[in-house]
C-alpha cells in the first residue's frame, strides 16, 4: 500500500492514546491531493494534517497554512460526525450528516462572485423546496408548506412600503390558476383594512358588507338592497359620464321576464328617462317633457289616455298661492299678465285685470252660455252686486231673454209669434235720450197696439199754443186744435 502515518504519531499521542486512532497512506493521499506529502504527514506548500482533541472533541484538521498562522483548515470531527470549514479561524462551513450550514453568502451554478454578498444571501439559478419537478418557464418551487416571520413582496425586488411583520404585497392574485380573484375570512366580522379608519367589513350574522371611509359607512350591501352612505353623512350615488362630451351617467332598470327595460341617463345635461331607443320622459333645469299623458294625485290610470292629457286634482298657473276655498282649478297671473285662450293661432278669450275679452277683431267671436236644464231654462248669466247691492240675472227662460233681479223679473224680451217679439218693462221705464218709435202700431195704458190713425187734413191754420178759455172764438179753438194736430204730427202720432 506504500507509507503510512498513524494518527497520534504527529506531535504525540492524543490524550494518552497508546495506539494510533487512524493512519493515512501517504501515498494514497499524494494520489487523491496531488500533492507530495512528507515522511511527517506534512505536506509540500505548507500544508499538513493535524489530529487534535478540543474541549473533549476528538478532530482531524487539514490545515492549509497561508502564514505562519495555522488559521485556514477542513476540520472532521468524530465526536459529532462532521466537517467544518474555518477562514482566517472564523467557522465558515459546517457539514454534518445531510446537513449543510454556510456562515457567509452563498451562490449556486457560479463560481464568479454574487451581486449579493451579505451573510445569509443564497444566489442560484433555480430554487426547489421539496424535490418536486419544476414546470415550463419556473425558476423556483415551494413544494410543502411554509412559513414567513415578517413581511413578502411578489412581483418587485425592492422594499414596499408596508413592512410590518405579517404584510403581504403584490400585484395579482389568481387562485387555482384562474382569472379570478378569492379570498376566504373565518369569524363573525371580518374585514379587510386598508388603515385605521378606512375598512371593508363583512358582517356575517346579518349576512352585509359595509365599506367605511374615515370610520363612516359609505356603502352597505344586503341580498335585496344596496344602501349609499348613512342617514345625516350627506351620501351621494355618483354615476361616471359614458363618453366625456354628451352622454353622461346611465342606469339600467332591467324589466323582470318580457317586461320592458328602462334606462336613466344625463344626455347633453338633460335628464332623460327611455326604453330602447325611444325617449318618453326629459327634463332639465327649465323644462319638463312627457311623451304620453299624465296623472296627479292618484297612480290608477286615468279616463283620459292620449298623448297629452293631463289629470288633476287641482291645477294652480301662474303665481304660486294658497287655493281659495273649494277651488281646483287657479289662474293667478302676476301683476299686468293676462290669460288667454286661442284656437287655429286666433284669440278667443282673454282675462286681465281689468275685463274679460272675447275673441278678437274680425274675428266675429261669440260668448254662448250653455243651457241650465236642457228644458225651458237655457243660459245664464249673473251680475252681482256690489256690498249689500241687489245682484242681476240675465237667463234665457223659454226662449225669451230675461233681466230680473231675485225672483221679479224686471225686462223681459220676447222673441217669435207667440206670443209676439217684443220687449216687455215691468217696472218704471225711464229715457233719458231720444225715443225713436219706428213701428207701425202703438198702444198705451195696456191697450192693444193698432196702427196709426189716418191723416188729418186742416188749412188755414196758424200756430196758436195760447188762450183765454173765457174770451176765445171758433177761428182761434180752430187754430190751437191744428197746432196740437201739428205737434202730434212731429212726433209721428197723428199723421197729415
Amino acid at each position: 500500500m506504500g507509507e503510512r502515518i498513524d494518527w497520534g504519531q504527529r506531535r504525540g499521542a492524543i490524550g494518552g492514546y497508546e495506539q494510533a486512532a487512524a493512519s493515512i497512506d501517504l501515498a494514497a493521499l499524494d494520489r487523491l491531493i496531488g500533492w507530495q506529502a512528507d515522511t511527517e504527514g506534512r505536506l509540500r506548500d505548507a500544508t499538513f494534517f493535524e489530529p487534535q482533541r478540543l474541549a473533549g472533541e476528538e478532530v482531524l484538521r487539514c490545515v492549509f497554512t497561508r502564514t505562519t498562522v495555522d488559521s485556514d483548515y477542513l476540520q472532521w470531527s468524530r465526536t459529532n460526525n462532521d466537517f467544518a470549514l474555518f477562514i482566517d479561524g472564523v467557522e465558515n462551513t459546517l457539514w454534518s450528516g445531510n446537513d449543510l450550514l454556510v456562515a457567509g453568502y452563498l451562490r449556486v451554478g457560479s463560481l464568479s462572485a454574487p451581486t449579493n454578498v451579505i451573510d445569509g444571501d443564497l444566489t442560484c439559478v433555480r430554487l426547489n423546496v421539496g424535490n418536486v419537478a419544476f414546470g415550463t418557464g419556473v425558476e423556483s418551487v415551494l413544494g410543502g408548506d411554509a412559513t414567513l416571520s415578517g413581511f413578502l413582496r411578489v412581483g418587485s425586488n425592492t422594499a414596499p412600503t408596508s413592512t410590518t411583520a405579517g404584510d403581504l404585497t403584490f400585484i395579482r392574485a389568481f387562485v387555482n390558476d384562474d382569472p379570478q380573484f378569492a379570498i376566504y375570512f373565518s369569524g363573525a366580522n371580518p374585514q379587510i383594512v386598508f388603515d385605521a379608519n378606512d375598512f371593508l367589513l363583512y358582517t356575517r350574522a346579518t349576512d352585509t358588507l359595509t365599506f367605511s371611509l374615515a370610520s363612516v359607512s359609505k356603502l352597505t350591501l344586503q341580498a335585496t338592497a344596496l344602501t349609499v352612505g348613512v342617514d345625516g353623512s350627506a351620501p351621494q350615488l355618483v354615476l361616471a359620464a359614458i363618453d366625456g362630451t354628451n352622454e353622461g351617467g346611465e342606469m339600467v332598470f332591467n324589466g323582470a321576464a318580457a317586461n320592458t327595460d328602462w334606462t336613466l341617463d344625463n344626455s347633453t345635461g338633460e335628464m332623460r328617462l327611455s326604453s330602447g331607443v325611444t325617449v318618453y320622459h326629459q327634463w332639465s333645469t327649465t323644462f319638463f317633457r312627457s311623451a304620453g299623458y299624465g296623472r296627479y294625485g292618484s297612480v290608477a290610470q286615468p279616463t283620459n289616455t292620449t298623448a297629452g292629457d293631463l289629470t288633476a286634482i287641482r291645477l294652480m298657473v301662474g303665481t304660486d298661492t294658497t287655493f281659495p276655498a273649494n277651488i281646483e282649478a287657479y289662474i293667478n297671473t302676476a301683476a299686468g299678465n293676462a290669460f288667454r285662450v286661442d284656437t287655429a293661432s286666433t284669440q278667443r278669450f282673454q282675462v286681465d285685470a281689468l275685463a274679460v275679452r272675447v275673441g278678437a277683431d274680425g274675428s266675429a267671436p261669440q260668448l254662448l252660455l250653455a243651457a241650465v236644464d236642457g228644458t225651458n231654462e237655457g243660459g245664464e248669466m249673473v251680475i252681482n252686486g256690489a256690498a249689500a247691492n241687489i245682484d242681476w240675472t240675465f237667463d234665457n227662460n223659454t226662449g225669451n231673454l230675461r233681466w230680473f233681479e231675485s225672483s221679479a223679473v224686471r225686462l223681459q224680451l220676447f222673441s217669435g209669434a207667440s206670443p209676439a217679439a217684443r220687449l216687455r218693462v215691468l217696472g218704471t221705464l225711464l229715457i233719458d235720450s231720444d225715443l225713436d218709435h219706428d213701428g207701425s202700431n202703438i198702444g198705451f195704458f195696456g191697450v192693444p197696439v193698432v196702427a196709426r190713425a189716418a191723416a188729418y187734413t186742416v188749412t188755414n191754420r196758424t200756430a196758436d199754443r195760447a188762450y183765454d178759455a173765457d174770451a176765445t172764438t171758433v177761428a182761434e179753438l180752430a187754430d190751437v186744435l191744428g197746432t196740437v194736430i201739428d205737434d202730434l204730427r212731429n212726433y209721428g202720432l197723428l199723421q197729415y
